[in-house]
């Protein structure tokens, strides 16, 4: 319907989530993303709030996503 449209969300989380409740969802993601209509952004598990957590927990975040 909208041929110029980009999508994007971040954290690795909610593309386990799609995989996992949406997985027929997950395949058209999949697919959208290889023709450049969408964009992976982020960097971590979930997005966090650095000025609230510790310093570890943003690290851990990062390195788990």
């Amino acid at each position: 319907m909208y041929p110029d449209y980009i999508f994007n969300f971040e954290s690795a989380v909610k593309y386990s989530w799609m995989k996992e409740y949406y997985s027929i969802q997950y395949e058209e993601l999949k697919r959208r993303i290889k023709e450049a209509r969408g964009h992976v952004t982020g960097s971590g598990w979930d997005a966090s709030d650095v000025l609230v957590s510790s310093a570890e927990s943003v690290l851990r975040n990062i390195l788990y996503g």
